[in-house]
């Protein structure tokens, strides 16, 4: 995921994987992306078909939403709704397709 000589969507896919997985680095990199959408290393890795514009977002808000049971097994419910709060900030300028975490 941090790796900067791996393929963009590889690194989209290893920071869907992890945050689904409740792990702290996935909910840090959510974090962090959402700060500069445009400039995460995946934006415009997956296009919204009607719409034509980057869809990862829409697709992190459900890797967080799937995130719930695994975070309080694991204790990172206090990331998670750091990742769910950066996720909100920008839904105003992203696209989520309508999706709800």
């Amino acid at each position: 995921m941090n790796d900067d000589s791996a393929m963009a969507r590889e690194r989209f896919l290893a920071c869907a994987a992890l945050t689904t997985w409740a792990e702290l680095a996935g909910f840090d990199a959510v974090v962090a992306a959402a700060r500069d959408p445009e400039r995460a290393p995946w934006y415009d890795v997956l296009i919204d078909r009607k719409f034509s514009v980057d869809n990862t977002f829409a697709q992190l808000s459900l890797a967080v939403g799937d995130s719930g049971d695994l975070a309080l097994e694991k204790d990172t419910w206090g990331q998670r709704t750091e990742a769910f709060r950066a996720l909100v900030r920008i839904a105003d300028t992203e696209r989520f397709e309508g999706r709800r975490a």
